[in-house]
């Protein structure tokens, strides 16, 4: 009995998935389309998304590699194939120095998610320079993803996540294991969704063949046909070990043994309440919008309604890069809004709603210079854009030089230092009769959960105060 998919179509379905499933993904190379590649892994592509979603290229691997970079960059989810990977050496300047730097040049503001796949090593009398191993030539960059599978299962779930990954990815495949079988996800099935039909082989004998469950059980809610199929949508998480028998017409019989384990329902939900409010220039940490449980990897997440906040891009359910402020809408709050889609390998869903308040950093503004004459009292003006109103501090207090017994301000009785007002107050600070002169720092906090490791760069703002109370 078999369950076995060979290793260049298990490549060949993630890469017929991914395309499916995104628009924005093309794949080029050297006789990627209509020839369906030099191995039969693109075999049907071309005719299937059309000459502008998989299509060939001249020999030119720098020329290739720099059309998917800019692709990348643009937009695009660009799977480029380099037939023989000896040949990388040509694309390193656009590999090298632009694809696998881009996202730290940019602050990690700009995502590139381009795959490079190539394939690798020795066999097929290809000859000394269609045979190396260029892997280790590459372990020691810098934002470079290098992936190489041995088994048809994981080939089609890398394959998968490195297109769905935010920055460049190698993929490299050995031409010793095209002809590899094995299993794929048929061992694994997720509450409610459809149970990928599974024909069930056999070889020998006499057919046709009868197959039945000889002990134990599938997860409730599937069946097996005496035909050989298991189907059905599970029910119940667990694991479920079974053995199937299979009978031919002549009387003969064979058996073998399978567990299928079944996996919650892909789930996901917002994480603020009503809005997640963040400052502006805040970066990464202050972007998670949602939670998942569930499912299968590889998730894919894509924006369905809306778009992300400029220079922003989706990392799971979080938005990677610094947040800009949104476009001012007057007495209104400015908001981001927008939907993410998720899926999983079994091809669940679910979606979240985002909305981001933007806000700028705390500000205070007013005179340098505060208090003049015997006991004053003197407002300096700040904005809480977070709507509080915020604490106040005295800090890095001086007493001038020329008067050596002076105390600390915030010691003498009668004096304060208040904030009122909410959004746009005031800070009120009061002297009481005496004489006073030096420079202290008025600290203002905001009250919102906004800090250094939360959801913004920090929520306080200083202001230095020369004073002359006297």
């Amino acid at each position: 009995m078999s369950e076995q998919v060979e290793f260049r179509v298990a490549l060949r379905e993630a890469l017929d998935e991914e395309l499916g499933a995104d628009e924005t993904v093309i794949l080029f190379g050297e006789d990627v389309a209509q020839a369906g590649g030099v191995f039969a892994v693109t075999t049907g592509l071309f005719e299937k998304y059309g000459p502008a979603r998989v299509f060939d290229t001249p020999i030119s691997e720098l020329a290739m590699t720099g059309a998917a970079f800019g692709a990348a960059v643009n937009g695009m989810r660009p799977v480029l194939e380099i037939m023989f990977g000896d040949f990388l050496g040509l694309s390193m300047d656009s590999l090298i120095n632009q694809a696998s730097k881009y996202w730290f040049l940019t602050g990690e503001r700009q995502s590139v998610p381009l795959v490079i796949r190539s394939v690798v090593g020795a066999g097929g009398r290809f000859g000394a320079i269609h045979s190396q191993m260029p892997i280790s030539w590459l372990m020691g960059v810098p934002g470079l993803k290098i992936v190489a599978p041995s088994t048809p299962a994981a080939a089609k779930s890398l394959l998968r996540a490195a297109i769905q990954d935010p920055n460049p990815v190698l993929f490299f495949e050995h031409k010793r294991l095209y002809n590899k079988k094995g299993p794929l996800n048929g061992s694994v099935g997720e509450i409610g969704v459809a149970y990928a039909s599974v024909a069930l082989g056999a070889s020998g004998g006499v057919p046709p063949y009868k197959w039945s469950i000889a002990t134990g059980s599938l997860p409730p809610g599937l069946a097996l046909s005496s035909a050989g199929n298991a189907s059905g949508k599970p029910t119940a998480t667990g694991s479920y070990s079974f053995a199937v028998r299979v009978d031919d017409s002549a009387g003969a019989a064979a058996g073998v043994s399978r567990t299928i384990t079944v996996v919650p329902h892909l789930s996901a939900s917002g994480v603020c309440t009503k809005e997640c409010d963040v400052e502006q220039g805040c970066v990464t940490v202050c972007g998670k919008f949602g939670s998942q449980t569930g499912g299968l990897a590889p998730y894919r997440y894509k924006v369905s309604v809306g778009v992300l906040p400029s220079g922003m891009a989706l990392s799971g359910l979080a938005l990677a890069g610094a947040f800009p402020v949104a476009s001012n809408c007057g007495e209104c709050r400015p908001l981001w809004q927008f939907s993410v889609t998720l899926s999983d390998a079994l091809g669940a869903t679910d979606a979240v709603n985002a909305i981001f308040y933007v806000f700028p950093h705390i500000s205070i503004s007013g005179p340098g210079a505060i208090c003049s004459g015997f006991g004053c009292t003197t407002q300096v003006f700040y904005t809480s854009y977070d709507g509080s109103t915020p604490t106040v501090a005295i800090t890095n207090v001086v007493c001038d030089a020329v008067d050596p017994g002076c105390q600390d301000p915030t010691t003498i009785s009668g004096f304060s230092a208040t904030s009122s007002g909410g959004t746009f107050g005031t800070i009120t600070i009061t002297f009481p009769g005496g004489e006073w002169v030096g420079t202290f720092d008025i600290t203002i906090a905001d009250q919102s959960s906004c800090g250094p490791s939360a959801i913004c760069l920090s929520n306080t703002v200083t202001q230095a105060a020369n004073v002359n109370a006297g």
